[in-house]
């Protein structure tokens, strides 16, 4: 058997390689702990130096911030943005309403609303009717489906 091996040669390197490399990297997993990533103090000043600029880094990601929270709009507005969007266009929209509402409105919202206000007008809906667009469903899926609502009546 020994021969065998033997003879693949780097068949058996590389796989044995694989192998070794998939043991280690559940190993090598970052810590979340910055003291195991820093270092061992010494007098040395390039290990000073490089445990200050990993802590700079470390810091600076922790100040990172998080994505904020959702804006929702009324139905008037939703309206609004999509009527001005077919005549003017996504990107004046976006700085128009952005500027009007006071936070960021983004282009994919806008692109979604125009689309929306289309289909409706598809429908062959007359533009002054509309009041509202369809909003996207939210929420887990229900578990029956289609029988959900025959289960709760």
């Amino acid at each position: 058997m020994g021969a065998n091996i033997l003879n693949q040669g780097s068949k058996f390197t590389s796989h044995m390689h694989q192998l070794l490399m998939m043991s280690l990297k559940r190993w090598l997993v970052p810590s979340s702990s910055s003291v195991d990533q820093l270092l061992p103090e010494g007098d040395d000043e390039a290990t000073k130096a490089a445990n200050k600029q990993v802590s700079e880094i470390l810091q600076v990601a922790k100040e990172r911030k998080k994505r904020g929270p959702n804006k929702t709009h009324d139905d008037v507005t939703m309206v609004k943005i999509a009527k001005y969007t077919c005549e003017n266009g996504n990107k004046a929209a976006v700085e128009k309403f952005s500027d009007e509402l006071g936070h960021k409105v983004s282009e994919s919202s806008v692109r979604n609303m125009k689309k929306a206000y289309l289909e409706k007008l598809k429908l062959g809906k007359d533009p002054d009717s509309i009041k509202s667009l369809p909003h996207a469903s939210r929420g887990r899926p229900l578990m029956l489906g289609d029988y959900d609502a025959e289960v709760v009546k």
